[in-house]
């Protein structure tokens, strides 16, 4: 996520697809919960990630916040649903499971 304070241009704007044209194909993965002191920020980062069309996996933990056992959960559902496919970020992920 973003650091808190920090403007998103920083991190997320068009020339970081241009820069990194991989990240229109592959994707990220964005993971935070309910009450983690970045949660605003991630949500941010979400739109910014939607308005230049990086694909994303987003893993929402509603009783989480921003400790271990939240980044266990999301580091869980990454390699469950994302880890070593050859196309990860697609519209059908993490369905089935």
């Amino acid at each position: 996520a973003l650091l808190p304070g920090a403007v998103q241009s920083q991190y997320v704007n068009p020339n970081m697809s241009a820069a990194n044209p991989s990240l229109l194909d592959r994707g990220i993965t964005v993971g935070y919960g309910q009450f983690d002191i970045a949660f605003d920020d991630t949500k941010m980062l979400q739109q910014g990630l939607d308005a230049i069309g990086v694909k994303y996996v987003n893993r929402f933990i509603p009783w989480g916040f921003h400790a271990w056992n939240t980044w266990q959960d999301i580091l869980w559902t990454f390699g469950r649903t994302t880890l070593w496919r050859p196309r990860p970020f697609t519209d059908s992920i993490a369905r089935g499971l």
